[in-house]
């Protein structure tokens, strides 16, 4: 049993040096190995992720970027430090982009300049500034792993410029309905199973995750308000299931007002229609799908899909929209209608007023840039 300087037991294998370095030993491939760390949770740290790399079959003093990576992975989701969703959306952007450029090269071959091209690839490719930025973040990390370990020196990605957003990124989809447009929409939408979720996102200004999330147990009558705790996201393995929203803002109380209380009665009626005359628990999903289950992502896009292929059919001018667009349309227009910034961030679940003041809202409205050079003069 291990002691530190003063005399404490470390636990088998760990010992503190006179520097004040804390030690694990371990053989590896027949050789006397070890691990250090200024402290013994940073040592303790590092030696739980060699024995993780060891499990991986990372036995080479140069593994390839798959070994890293499947130790990578593996290490954040043992360690709690990567939810489902997130941990989907990594294997998701690492099979696609990061594995056929490095997955089968070692570590110490891959170089600044590889990583340069690399992103060159990805801007060529026209993904989105955000994607190509989220597929360097996670290079950047799988690399510091490898430093980490001691497998190289310095992280190879380090110093790589980001690539600015010029601004051509495609968000249209995103963007904030015109009242013309919002009008349009609905009239489309109306007799639609999901006509309701439609308006209970503009009424609201709430995530769709967090919507397909409301059962009729978050609904607090008594005191006016509707509950928003969970969320719909990924597992690992990208299958769905709810959890806690990722930051404290987004559990809030949503107030009723007269709008939201009416759509929520002619989803009850809705339900009862479709579902045999019959709500089957009190804590059933609010906005289920037209099977009674859970409602997916893919099926509500589908949805605004149709809607918005329907419009164009008719001959108008309409572009694509996805249900964000429809919690941009609600904090623009909050905005626009004089309401505090404070209270419009509150009721939407922002961690920071700023964003909601940024372009991706009001900045993006014709009608207030329209309205705000009404009558503007200078000199």
């Amino acid at each position: 049993m291990g002691k530190s300087l003063n005399g404490k037991e470390l636990g088998p294998g760990y010992s503190q040096r006179k520097n004040g370095l804390y030690m694990r030993s371990f053989r590896e491939n027949g050789k006397q190995k070890a691990v250090y760390g200024s402290t013994l949770r940073e040592c303790k740290a590092k030696y739980e992720a060699r024995m993780i790399e060891a499990k991986q079959g990372i036995s080479s003093e140069n593994p390839t970027i798959n070994a890293i990576w499947l130790a990578f992975l593996e290490n954040k989701i043992s360690v709690g430090k990567l939810r489902g969703s997130t941990a989907a959306l990594y294997k998701s952007e690492y099979e696609k982009y990061i594995c056929p450029e490095f997955g089968k090269m070692r570590v110490k071959a891959v170089k600044s300049l590889e990583i340069e091209i690399f992103q060159q690839k990805l801007i060529k490719k026209g993904l989105a500034t955000s994607t190509i930025g989220n597929v360097m973040t996670l290079l950047h990390q799988i690399l510091a792993a490898a430093v980490k370990s001691g497998y190289i020196p310095r992280n190879p990605a380090e110093g790589i410029e980001e690539i600015k957003d010029d601004g051509k990124t495609n968000r249209q989809n995103n963007r904030a309905l015109e009242q013309d447009e919002l009008n349009l929409f609905l009239e489309y939408a109306a007799g639609n199973f999901y006509y309701n979720v439609i308006r209970f996102l503009v009424a609201t200004g709430i995530r769709s995750g967090e919507l397909r999330a409301l059962r009729w147990t978050d609904l607090d009558e008594k005191n006016n308000v509707i509950h928003i705790r969970k969320t719909v996201s990924h597992d690992e393995n990208y299958h769905p299931c709810i959890n806690d929203p990722k930051t404290l803002q987004s559990n809030r109380d949503l107030p009723l007002n007269s709008q939201i209380l009416t759509i929520l009665q002619d989803q009850k009626q809705l339900c009862k229609r479709h579902f045999d005359n019959n709500i089957k628990k009190i804590d059933d999903f609010i906005f289920p799908s037209s099977t009674g289950e859970m409602l997916s992502k893919p099926v509500l896009c589908r949805n605004f899909k149709k809607i918005c292929d329907n419009i164009k059919a008719d001959n108008h001018n309409f572009e694509p929209i996805s249900p964000h667009a429809l919690r941009h349309t609600f904090i623009t227009t909050a905005l626009l209608s004089g309401m505090n910034e404070y209270v419009v961030k509150s009721l939407v679940g922002h961690s920071q007023a700023t964003r909601v003041t940024t372009t991706t809202y009001l900045g993006r409205s014709q009608t207030a840039m329209q309205e705000a050079m009404s009558g503007f003069k200078i000199g």
